[in-house]
């Protein structure tokens, strides 16, 4: 995939501009449209490539393990998701007496 990549959109800065000109659906939120996120796909893995169109800070690369759909069902929720969930669902109110006791736990 690197390969192939260096041989034709990340050849130099002018072939990667040009691709990211021709796809503004690519173009990603902020830094006034100068940013271009792609994702590509293998059998094995899964590519985010995020390229800009400044001299100098030309792209950046992303390589992600695919899994079996199989193992997806088993995985656990990411922390993100875990997080997330966890802000969404409210918490019930602590006890009077569970608070005195943590106060007595720390010396208070």
């Amino acid at each position: 995939v690197m390969d192939a990549l260096r041989d034709g959109v990340l050849k130099d800065f002018r072939s990667m501009s040009a691709y990211c000109d021709e796809h503004p659906e690519a173009r990603l939120p902020g830094d006034g449209g100068k940013r271009y996120g792609f994702k590509l796909e293998t059998e094995d893995r899964t590519y985010y490539v995020r390229c800009t169109t400044v001299p100098r800070d030309y792209f950046y690369i992303f390589a992600y393990d695919r899994q079996p759909a199989r193992e997806q069902e088993q995985v656990k929720p990411s922390v993100l998701k875990q997080l997330r969930d966890a802000q969404k669902s409210p918490k019930p109110p602590r006890k009077a007496k569970d608070l005195d006791r943590s106060k007595d736990d720390i010396g208070i």
